[in-house]
């Protein structure tokens, strides 16, 4: 891509020059935010670097972002403190945005990162969104029933807070995840630098294999053999979409630690994977709370063009009429209407967006015309292009988009901004 767009205006201009065909809301991303001002270090920031951070926040506010979003996971949001997250999202909180937030950890710690979400939303006095709540790892499996105790708690004692989930047993992101976060640190050639270097490559084996004391391996905690490839950049090595590393590693002869190593390098970093890591009872705890959001977490990609290659994960083609099948017609685990109040109603609150989420007059028609018996998702992880079933036709503000499996693509969409 041409990314010539040098601040938040420009970036969101961009979808309105080109058009696009559905609504388009962003938040303005902790990690941006910090990688702009102190790069991808280790350390905490200097008074000035906060103050430019705060400034970078409040530009981005003020020309239209929700609110400030975090991933406490990943490079460089590993190396921040709870405190420099709160004093960021009180410059979000005093234009009326949320703060949601990909937390710390999500397995053995996820007690203690859902208290270090809660704290920030108290400090800033800021509506809270966890996004995609989950417990990984089967020695953590169950442990979703206290996480919804701690957040029913917090909001019973007046703090915002909600969570979102998708109905599937494993989650997605780049496999730069599994390595240790002083490899990560300053960026991929820095990281690409440190795998090539033997010394250091045979500690950060050794750790991605064991964890150490203050880092849980996320592929241990896995299993190599529930870590899927589920996309590469380079067409010499497409054989390995849709194999899991263990099985990728035994067909070219090495142990799994070096031959995913070894990918990373030959892809630039650039994989994705899918790792298989949730209960389903978990899920359906989180799905049943009414404080839960359904949220697909996916990308928007089609079945033909070049967003039609690798294996991503299926959430992007099923998530909602997954919700539906499975959790409503399926299991019973909620009504029809408590499913679409979860996907419309629920989210446009809590997102402050002015006139959506319900059908009323002088609203946004953005309207899903579906058969509540016959929808059903079709994406799968070995087959994942699939659209769903049942789905009659999409009207974006008041325009239809598709009708009877045509996409008809007006390009009617717009961004969403924050209610004032």
């Amino acid at each position: 891509m041409d990314w010539h767009w040098n601040n938040y205006a420009e970036y969101l201009a961009e979808f309105t020059n080109k058009g696009i065909s559905i609504n388009v809301g962003c938040f303005i991303g902790h990690g941006t935010v910090r990688a702009q001002v102190m790069g991808y270090e280790n350390r905490k920031p200097s008074e000035t670097e906060l103050q430019r951070m705060r400034e970078v926040v409040a530009e981005a506010m003020q020309q239209g972002a929700l609110g400030l979003s975090s991933g406490l996971i990943y490079n460089p949001g590993v190396f921040s403190e709870r405190d420099e997250i709160v004093e960021l999202a009180k410059v979000a909180a005093e234009y009326g945005g949320i703060y949601t937030t990909h937390m710390r950890n999500e397995s053995d710690y996820l007690l203690d990162s859902i208290d270090e979400a809660l704290y920030v939303a108290r400090e800033a006095n800021i509506p809270l969104q966890i996004s995609h709540l989950k417990s990984t790892g089967t020695r953590n499996w169950g442990k979703i029933k206290q996480a919804i105790d701690k957040i029913k708690q917090a909001r019973a004692e007046g703090t915002d807070v909600h969570f979102d989930f998708y109905p599937y047993e494993a989650s997605s992101t780049n496999m730069r995840y599994l390595l240790p976060p002083w490899v990560q640190e300053g960026g991929w050639e820095l990281s690409k630098a440190k795998i090539q270097d033997l010394e250091l490559r045979e500690q950060m084996m050794m750790e991605i294999d064991q964890g150490t004391s203050n880092w849980l391996s996320p592929a241990r905690n896995a299993g190599w053999d529930r870590v899927m490839i589920a996309s590469v950049k380079y067409e010499k090595n497409r054989f390995a979409e849709g194999m899991n590393v263990e099985q990728y590693a035994l067909e070219i002869g090495k142990k799994p630690v070096e031959a995913m190593l070894d990918l990373l390098v030959e892809e630039d970093g650039a994989i994705g994977m899918v790792l298989f890591v949730m209960s389903e009872d978990d899920i359906e705890l989180a799905a049943a709370c009414e404080l839960a959001i359904i949220a697909s977490d996916g990308l928007a990609l089609a079945k033909d063009g070049v967003l039609s290659q690798s294996k991503p994960h299926p959430r992007s083609y099923g998530t909602f009429p997954r919700a539906l099948n499975k959790y409503w017609r399926e299991r019973a685990v909620f009504s029809l209407e408590t499913a679409i109040h979860k996907m419309t109603a629920l989210p446009a609150q809590k997102l402050k967006l002015d006139k959506r989420g319900v059908v009323q007059t002088g609203y946004y028609a953005d309207i899903v015309i579906f058969h509540p018996e016959l929808i059903k998702d079709m994406a799968t992880f070995t087959d994942p292009h699939q659209y769903s079933k049942g789905i009659e036709a999409v009207l974006v503000n008041g325009k239809t988009a598709y009708r009877a499996g045509q996409f008809l693509n007006p390009k009617n969409g717009m961004i969403v901004k924050l209610t004032q």
